[in-house]
């Protein structure tokens, strides 16, 4: 079953409060992308990739978020 990912980004720090099943994860370090479209028929699109670990864990994990969309991604 695939883990829930929920997140929410602060406007005065910018770093991300991620959740993973509900419980508050570490969140070790933090990328923003921003892909601009081609003009054509691609959309521009916003994402963040954390590096993240679970309390109680020593292993990181990757979460990825399309700002656009969404969508997350957990590694």
């Amino acid at each position: 079953m695939e883990p829930v990912v929920g997140y929410y980004i602060s406007s005065v720090h910018h770093l991300p409060t991620i959740t993973i099943d509900g419980e508050s994860v570490w969140v070790v370090s933090c990328t923003y992308q921003y892909v601009t479209s081609n003009g054509q028929s691609l959309s521009g699109t916003n994402m963040v990739t954390a590096t993240i670990i679970k309390h109680g864990e020593h292993q990181q994990h990757v979460v990825t978020i399309n700002q656009n969309t969404h969508e997350t991604w957990y590694q």
